[in-house]
């Protein structure tokens, strides 16, 4: 082809193109940059290619493994699911040996649900033995339950001997309740013997509930010399109910010796009641030196009422004397009031100088 281009592959050489002679700077010795011989460019690239090569045979083998971890601990998982039972099994991911494995674990456990009488069990999974075994395991368990005196003992499914030792138990429980006194004693229960082991253990009981005064007392059941002294006790008590003035009281009850103390105290209780203003309070049950000592301390106290302007104040009952401090005392504390604008302020109340007082004071401000 006429005109073709004579091309170089070195740099810094002459081009010669149709018509036109072209040429390129060639670069000093100061300007040109340091070139690398061509073998070590050629070494180096090799180097890199192959480390990419190493990483991408590492980087796939990873790819390849990792679905077969994944599937192997999904398996895993799958299988101990299925082991326990459990909700998250998946038998269409076991294998035939798993299956199997699987099968018996199963079958063992129903066989110790069985046996613990847990009602997860499947009986008609046991087998001929297995079924014998718990039936053992049942009865055994009805027999201690029945010994134990608890509600799930079925009585009809025990043997003779069992039985026998099953009411010897209740007997021996029965008899523990009856002799301490316990609420599920059953007294009809009871042998002869036993009827006089807790007899002997029930009297110390009873006398100290009817020394006390208690309502699991039972009277007919004391002595006589007992039945005296629990009477003792009672009267005694009765006297400090009635000397104290409480509602339990029973005057009937008090004996013509102790009555004129517990008179004596009925006095004492009613005038301290009206000394301090609290009921109740019988006037005629005070004596004249009392009621004239309640007629001063009444007299003082609304005399401090109404000295203090409270509502509690009766005017009527002042002498002169007090009633004329109350009055003035009461102008002064009014006259207070309008001074400090108080609602308390009576302008009814207020005289010539008070109000001219008052004036001064509010032109003051």
């Amino acid at each position: 082809m006429q005109g073709a281009r004579t091309l170089t592959a070195r740099r810094g050489t002459r081009t010669t193109l149709p018509g036109r002679v072209c040429q390129r700077p060639v670069p000093t010795a100061r300007s040109r940059p340091a070139m690398e011989p061509t073998e070590e460019i050629e070494g180096r690239e090799i180097r890199v290619k192959i480390a990419l090569m190493k990483r991408g045979r590492i980087l796939l083998s990873l790819l390849v493994a990792l679905p077969a971890v994944v599937l192997g601990q999904a398996g895993d998982t799958n299988l101990n699911a299925c082991s326990k039972g459990l909700p998250a099994c998946n038998v269409t991911q076991l294998t035939p040996a798993e299956v199997k494995v699987i099968s018996e674990a199963s079958e063992a456990r129903n066989l110790k649900n069985c046996l613990s009488g847990l009602p997860s069990c499947d009986p008609t999974r046991l087998s001929a033995d297995d079924a014998k075994a718990v039936d053992l395991a049942n009865a055994r368990r009805n027999t201690t339950n029945c010994i134990g005196g608890l509600a799930s003992c079925e009585p009809h499914r025990l043997s003779p001997a069992d039985l026998a030792l099953a009411e010897q138990a209740a007997r021996k429980r029965n008899l523990e309740r009856c002799l301490r006194g316990s609420a599920g004693c059953d007294p009809i229960a009871l042998s002869q013997d036993e009827a006089a082991q807790v007899a002997k253990m029930e009297a110390p009981r009873n006398l100290a509930a009817c020394m006390k005064g208690l309502s699991s007392c039972d009277p007919f059941r004391l002595t006589k010399e007992e039945l005296a002294a629990a009477q003792a006790e009672a009267a005694k008590r009765n006297l400090e109910n009635c000397t104290r003035g409480a509602m339990n009281c029973q005057p009937l009850s008090v004996s013509k010796a102790d009555w004129d103390r517990v008179h004596r105290a009925a006095i004492q209780r009613n005038s301290a009641n009206c000394m301090r203003g609290v009921s109740p309070c019988t006037l005629s049950l005070l004596a004249k030196a009392e009621s004239d000592a309640l007629t001063a301390a009444f007299k003082k106290k609304n005399f401090e009422a109404c000295r203090s302007g409270l509502m509690s104040c009766e005017p009527l009952i002042l002498s002169p004397a007090e009633s004329k401090e109350v009055m003035d005392l009461s102008r002064r504390r009014n006259v207070a009031n309008c001074l400090t604008f108080n609602a308390n302020c009576d302008p009814n109340l207020l005289n010539g100088p008070d109000m001219l007082t008052i004036s001064e004071s509010r032109a003051g401000r």
